[in-house]
């Protein structure tokens, strides 16, 4: 017994702290494989990022913007909300349930699977439709775009079709869709591996063992992404700012684009460290002048698209031609008899909203749907990125346009940023890629939005380019705070390859906004009424001269109509570009330099 006793007391002493050590280590790994699972079947390999996505197909040179292996030629749809009558027959596989209305695990999984689906641009693309996108789905039949919509009230269906296509089979990142961390963590995730997010309990799609990539659910969620974050998967050159909350929409650009995507209730705690200078971050933030603040001093630009649905594949509908707007769609008006006249011109405000403009802006009947447009002169602000993120449609409104349509570069050229904010080092890189994607979209017209005390020098490069023919200033703090003063920039002297100067560009304006047509400053009588009385009659003065902003979340074209028809006789309204014409040729100072001409009229 004495015996038994040592032997006891032995294995104890000896093997216990083995046998803990044992359990802790197995512990260990419990966690680690929760925080950083491994995945035992991989997925196909992620496509490379950049220009090698596409070869630098319709890009231009250093654009942030990837695109498929191939132009998107046919597309396959599916709706986020039951179309028609035969829906009996829609069941989730496995539940015998109605998919419709979708869930968030649905909406997640669909939205990511277009992402992959468009980096690998299999035949045919994957559409989400809904009200807002059926009549861009109808302009890209009209451009010659393939549509199937047999399976568009079966969204199991149609996912069983992509994911063959794509040769993925099951594999996928467990995600819980109702918990936002690890909505945020799955399109990091999905965007890094290129497999769809799968929430198994909302959907009913099988997600387990070896089919999951990366596990995004549980406690180590934020972990699990920042590992991602860190892994050289994501491009350096796209951040998404995204609420979980809205997962169908702009995720599948996410993942598309392998976006460093991330979301935080205060735009302070935003991480954008890590991104390269020159790069796009799109979604929306929780709030407006931090955002776009913390985006504008890392070098980037920003693009309103937190509610932008299929924007991965209008990404890659490439039109039969470049979309090009009509040039000199009102013929300039010559200045004949009396120069007592002033002159107005209406620019509608917002059009750096990817998500408006690729939403219902096409038949919004208060702007560009209204019956009342080419009716008066009006500039319509448009994205100039555009050209690269949206060809297709940017052409769809090109070729709607009436004679009395023009077209300008919205806030603030390659997206929205604040020039005084832009470290210095990183302004010309900014400017230079506004210009390169203004000229790809047609606008000879910069719109800017930047601060009470943003100077002429901030402000001087692109008017260098020959394609920029002026610059319209917003302040921030009150669209019209500049009220119409305007800043003179010469160009810069042409060369020949001697370095002997051989001629110089005209002085080009910058011209401040005098009014904004916004509800509670102006309305259309209380307009007309101050441009009649305070508007001087003199070509040959800056002070002849009012361009007024429309503020498109608060007026429309009945507005601009009826504070047009409030004008007296010798008042013109005239298209932005016979506006900067007309001040260019009959108001510009003499001699060279840089010039601020301040308006004597206060309207405030």
């Amino acid at each position: 017994s004495t015996f038994k006793i040592y032997i006891a007391m032995f294995v104890r002493r000896k093997l216990q702290p083995i046998f803990a050590s044992f359990l802790i280590l197995h512990a260990f790994h419990a966690v680690c494989i929760s925080c950083f699972p491994v995945r035992t079947k991989q997925p196909p390999p992620a496509l490379p990022l950049g220009d090698s996505f596409c070869g630098g197909r319709n890009r231009f040179s250093g654009s942030p913007y990837p695109c498929s292996q191939g132009p998107v030629r046919s597309l396959l749809t599916v709706n986020l909300e039951p179309s028609g009558t035969n829906i009996n027959h829609l069941k989730t596989s496995g539940t015998g349930e109605s998919v419709y209305p979708l869930n968030n695990g649905w909406k997640l999984f669909l939205a990511t699977l277009q992402g992959v689906d468009a980096r690998r641009s299999p035949s045919p693309s994957l559409w989400l439709n809904e009200a807002s996108q059926e009549p861009w789905l109808r302009s890209m039949e009209t451009l010659g775009v393939q549509v199937n919509e047999s399976l568009a009230n079966d969204p199991a269906g149609v996912a069983q079709v992509v994911k063959q296509s794509l040769g993925i089979g099951n594999a996928c990142i467990a995600v819980d869709s109702q918990q936002s961390d690890s909505v945020t963590c799955s399109l990091v995730a999905s965007g890094a591996l290129g497999v769809p997010a799968v929430d198994e309990a909302a959907t009913g799609i099988s997600c387990s063992g070896e089919s999951v990539a990366a596990d995004c659910t549980g406690a180590f969620a934020h972990a699990t992404a920042d590992k991602y974050r860190g892994s050289g998967l994501l491009s350096p050159r796209i951040t998404t700012v995204q609420d979980p909350n809205k997962s169908e929409f702009v995720s599948g650009f996410s993942v598309f684009s392998a976006a460093n995507t991330q979301w935080q209730d205060k735009a302070s705690s935003l991480s954008l460290q890590g991104m390269k200078s020159g790069f796009a971050a799109f979604g929306w933030g929780p709030d407006e002048l931090g955002t776009v603040t913390d985006v504008s001093r890392l070098g980037g630009w920003m693009h309103a698209s937190d509610f932008c649905l299929n924007l991965a594949v209008q990404a890659n509908i490439e039109p039969s031609v470049p979309p090009m707007p009509p040039q000199h769609l009102v013929s300039p008006q010559k200045v004949s008899g009396s120069t007592a006249r002033h002159t107005v011109t209406f620019v509608m405000s917002d059009g750096d909203n990817l998500q408006w403009l690729l939403g219902s802006a096409l038949s919004d009947e208060k702007h560009f749907g209204s019956p009342l447009r080419g009716t008066v002169p009006v500039a319509w602000t448009m994205s100039s990125a555009m050209a690269e993120l949206a060809p297709a449609a940017l052409s769809v409104y090109y070729n709607s346009a009436t004679s009395m349509d023009s077209f300008v570069s919205a806030p603030s050229g390659a997206g929205y940023f604040y020039p005084d904010q832009v470290p210095p080092q990183d302004l010309d890189g900014t400017w230079d890629a506004s210009v390169s994607l203004a000229c790809k979209a047609g606008h000879r017209l910069l719109t800017v939005i930047g601060g009470d005390d943003c100077s002429a020098d901030q402000l001087a490069r692109p008017l260098n380019s020959p394609e920029i023919d002026g610059m319209i200033y917003w302040n921030f703090s009150r669209y019209d705070g500049m009220n119409g003063r305007v800043q003179w920039v010469n160009g810069k002297r042409a060369s020949d390859a001697s370095g002997h100067a051989t001629s110089s560009m005209p002085p080009k304006p910058i011209v401040g906004a005098r009014y904004q047509l916004w509800s509670g400053f102006y309305n259309s009588t209380s307009l007309s009424a101050a441009i009649n009385h305070q508007g001087a009659r003199d070509v040959h003065s800056v002070d002849g001269y009012s361009l007024v902003v429309v503020h498109v979340w608060s007026m429309g074209m009945q507005d601009v109509v009826d504070t047009i028809k409030g004008f007296d006789d010798d008042i013109d309204v005239v298209s932005v570009g016979e506006f900067f014409d007309r001040m260019t040729k009959h108001a510009a100072p003499k001699g060279q330099g840089q010039v601020m001409q301040r308006s004597s009229l206060e309207n405030k």
